[in-house]
């Protein structure tokens, strides 16, 4: 409650800073959602970029979560602008390294047509459409359409002509 009353005070100056030891202090006590609340108040101290600690991937991980829930809603949530910014830092790192599936995944639970065409850009050909595959069943009818017409679009013409 003491550090709680010093991140509230705006005269404090190192409110970033107690902001993240209410992160870790919530994360220890398994409360992640409160632990997410206080590491995105810590700007410039919570770093996801470098540190690689079962408290950053399990924050990282809450906060894709959150964005996916805050895409399917049809309010967006106060935070939903740092979700995404946490989430695009994670799509492009994962594309820079060659890992597609989690940005896939993320584009299929939004219904997000331009991180999906972003995701197919990257991605060999045969192994995406096989891990598109199994997820087409459970997408809205609309939306499947749009991802399919941008895979069927991408193929070329000489693919698409008939058999001999």
């Amino acid at each position: 409650a003491c550090s709680e009353s010093l991140y509230e005070d705006e005269a404090f100056p190192n409110r970033p800073i107690v902001a993240l030891l209410l992160a870790k202090l919530y994360f220890y006590l398994n409360d992640y959602d409160e632990a997410l609340k206080y590491a995105l108040r810590a700007p410039g101290e919570f770093d996801i970029k470098g540190a690689k600690d079962e408290f950053t991937d399990i924050l990282v991980n809450k906060c894709i979560e959150r964005y996916i829930q805050s895409c399917q809603s049809e309010t967006k949530v106060e935070e939903h602008e740092q979700y995404k910014t946490v989430v695009d830092y994670v799509v492009e790192n994962s594309l820079n390294s060659g890992e597609y599936k989690l940005p896939l995944g993320i584009s299929l639970d939004t219904k997000d047509v331009v991180l999906f065409c972003k995701v197919f850009k990257v991605a060999e050909f045969n192994d995406f459409v096989e891990n598109l595959l199994p997820h087409l069943n459970g997408l809205d009818l609309d939306f499947r359409s749009q991802i399919l017409l941008k895979v069927i679009e991408s193929v070329p013409s000489s693919c698409m002509s008939p058999a001999i």
